[in-house]
C-alpha cells in the first residue's frame, strides 16, 4: 500500500506500508455493479413491478425524511424499489447523504458570513 508520506527515496512523496495491517481488518463487502447508470443496483431484471433504486430517489428521501426515521425509510425503499442493498446499508447511505448535505450547507453559511464581514469592513 502506498501513502503520500515520507519515503526512502528523496524524489518520492510516497511511503510504502506493509499489507499485514490490512489483513487484520474485516473484508469489505461490495455490491454488484448496477446495469443501469444512476442506479444503486437492481435485482436480476425479473422484477418488472418495482423500478430500480436511483441515486436521485435516495437523495430526495435523505432530504425529506427525518433522520430518526431512516431505518423505516430504508425498509420502505427495499419494498418499493429494486435494490441489492440491505436495510443497514441503505440507512448508512441516507445518513451519509444527510451529513454531506448539512456540511455543505454549513460551509456555504460560513462563506456567506465571511463575505458579509468583508463587505461591512470595507
Amino acid at each position: 500500500m502506498v501513502t503520500p508520506e515520507l519515503s526512502d527515496s528523496a524524489s518520492s512523496s510516497f511511503e510504502i506500508i506493509s499489507d499485514t495491517e490490512s489483513e487484520k481488518r474485516p473484508v469489505r463487502r461490495t455490491a454488484p455493479v448496477s446495469e443501469a447508470l444512476g442506479t444503486l443496483g437492481g435485482g436480476t431484471g425479473a422484477d418488472t413491478e418495482r423500478p430500480p433504486l436511483r441515486f436521485d430517489d435516495l437523495f430526495a428521501l435523505a432530504r425529506s425524511a427525518p433522520v430518526e426515521t431512516y431505518d423505516v425509510v430504508a425498509e420502505n425503499i427495499r419494498q418499493e424499489f429494486q435494490t441489492v442493498h440491505d436495510r443497514d446499508t441503505l440507512t448508512a447511505l441516507l445518513m451519509a447523504m444527510a451529513t454531506a448535505r448539512a456540511a455543505t450547507a454549513a460551509e456555504v453559511r460560513h462563506l456567506d458570513d465571511i463575505r458579509q464581514h468583508r463587505l461591512m469592513s470595507d
